[in-house]
C-alpha cells in the first residue's frame, strides 16, 4: 500500500488481517516490491529490506538483503508532513495517513492513522491522539477509551508516571487507566467575564518535575496571571503573572527543555487582529530557571515579526512563524534561535511547525509540508 499504513493485508472470505513492524516486519514495509506469494512452504513477502516469512502472526526474515539506512526524514505523503512535536522523551511527526517516531538520530515509520491528527502525546507505553476525538493506539488500531473529554484539543502526557493530560481550553483532565479526573483550572482563571473578554488555555506542556503548565491565552484581558503551573502531588495551582513594561500580559504558547526550563511565548493580541487595519501584535519572552524557580521576562531586541511556533532545548528557544498569521504581522523567514544573551538566525523557507528532540536536534515543517533539521 502506498500509505505504508498496512504493509501486507490478507482476506479470510469474513474480513481482512493487516501486518506492519509490530508483527516483524521491517520499518521499510513501505517498500513492499513484491505481490505475497503462498507455497506449500508457507507464504512469503518481498520487501526493501529482503524476504520475509509468514509463521501464526509472525513475519521472518529468511533472506536478507544488504541494509539500507533510512533517509534522515521521512518521505511525504500524498498530503505532506502536517505537524511535529515532542512528547514523552520522543519526537513525532505526521501526515494524512502515517505517524513517524525519531529515535536514536533516525526518524521511523510508528504507525498509520486515517487522517491527520490534531495533537499527540506518548505516555511511555501508549500513542494518543486526537482525531475525531482523544483516541489512543493498541496492536496497529486505533480506539476511544472508555472515558474521555469532550472536545479535548490539546494534549501531553508523563512518560514517567503514565499519566495523560487532556484540556478542552476550559477544563483540564487527568486520565490514569481507567481513571479520569477534571482538576479544571484555577478559579476564574483564565477569566470569563463575557463581551470583549473570555477565558481560553491555548497549550499546556507536561514539564520535568510532574508539573503542568498551561497557557492563559485569554485575548487583551489578562487580568490574573499569564500562566499557571498544577502540582499533581499536592493538587495545587500556581498562578504566575508575566508580562512587559509592567503590563500584565497573556501566554500564546509554552516549551519546556529537557534540563526543565520553561519558556513561554507572551503575546499582546489587539483587540481586533482578525481586521487587516490591526496593528502587529506586541510580544515577548519569560523563561522559569528550573534550578532557582525565579522567572527573566526578555522584551528587547526582539525580532521584528511575530513567530507563533516554539520549540525548547538546553542551550535556549527556537521561534518560528508557525500554522497561521494575524493580520498585520509580516512573515518570519527560517528559525530563530535565543540562547538568554544572543539571537541566531537560520534562513530557510517559512515554517509552519517547529519542535526539538531530546537529543537536541531541532525540526521544522516548511510550508510545503518537507520535514527538514535545523542546521547548527
Amino acid at each position: 500500500e502506498r500509505s505504508g499504513a498496512v504493509g501486507v493485508a490478507s482476506f479470510d472470505g469474513d474480513g481482512w488481517s493487516r501486518y506492519g513492524p509490530e508483527h516483524g516486519l521491517p520499518v521499510e514495509t513501505r517498500w513492499v516490491i513484491a505481490v505475497p506469494v503462498a507455497t506449500e512452504d508457507g507464504v512469503f513477502v518481498a520487501t526493501g529490506a529482503g524476504v520475509y516469512q509468514l509463521g501464526g502472526e509472525r513475519w521472518t526474515r529468511v533472506l536478507p538483503v544488504e541494509e539500507q539506512a533510512l533517509p534522515a526524514e521521512p518521505p511525504a505523503s500524498l498530503a505532506g508532513v502536517r505537524d511535529v512535536r515532542a512528547s514523552g522523551g520522543f519526537l513525532w511527526a505526521w501526515g494524512e495517513s502515517e505517524i513517524w517516531r525519531y529515535t536514536e538520530g533516525a526518524w521511523e515509520f510508528y504507525a498509520p492513522t486515517s487522517e491527520a491528527p490534531w495533537d499527540i502525546a506518548y505516555d511511555g507505553a501508549t500513542l494518543w491522539a486526537i482525531s475525531g476525538g482523544l483516541v489512543y493506539l493498541d496492536d496497529g488500531e486505533w480506539h476511544k477509551p472508555s472515558r474521555s473529554p469532550a472536545l479535548a484539543w490539546r494534549i501531553d502526557a508523563d512518560a514517567n508516571t503514565g499519566i495523560l493530560w487532556a484540556s478542552t481550553g476550559d477544563e483540564l483532565y487527568r486520565l490514569d487507566g481507567e481513571a479520569m479526573t477534571n482538576v479544571g483550572f484555577p478559579s476564574n482563571w483564565p477569566p470569563q467575564s463575557g463581551g470583549d473578554s473570555y477565558g481560553h488555555v491555548g497549550d499546556i506542556v507536561v514539564g520535568t518535575d510532574d508539573r503542568v503548565w498551561a497557557a492563559g491565552f485569554y485575548g487583551y484581558t489578562p487580568s490574573l496571571g499569564s500562566v499557571a503551573a498544577y502540582d499533581d502531588e499536592s493538587g495545587s495551582w500556581e498562578i504566575v503573572r508575566l508580562g512587559q513594561n509592567d503590563e500584565l500580559m497573556p501566554a500564546a504558547a509554552l516549551a519546556v527543555a529537557p534540563d526543565g526550563g520553561v519558556w513561554v511565548m507572551l503575546s499582546d493580541w489587539p483587540k481586533d487582529w482578525m481586521e487587516s487595519t490591526a496593528p502587529s501584535p506586541g510580544w515577548a519572552l519569560a523563561y522559569r530557571d528550573p534550578t532557582t524557580g525565579d522567572w527573566t521576562v526578555y522584551d528587547e531586541d526582539l525580532p521584528d515579526a511575530h513567530p507563533l511556533a516554539m520549540a525548547a532545548t538546553n542551550d535556549g528557544v527556537w521561534l518560528a512563524q508557525g500554522s497561521a498569521l494575524a493580520e498585520g504581522t509580516q512573515p518570519i523567514d527560517g528559525v530563530f534561535h535565543f540562547d538568554g544573551a544572543t539571537w541566531t538566525h537560520h534562513p530557510s523557507d517559512e515554517v509552519r511547525g517547529l519542535a526539538a528532540a531530546s537529543d537536541g536536534t531541532v525540526w521544522y515543517i516548511t510550508e510545503t509540508g518537507v520535514l527538514r533539521q535545523v542546521e547548527r
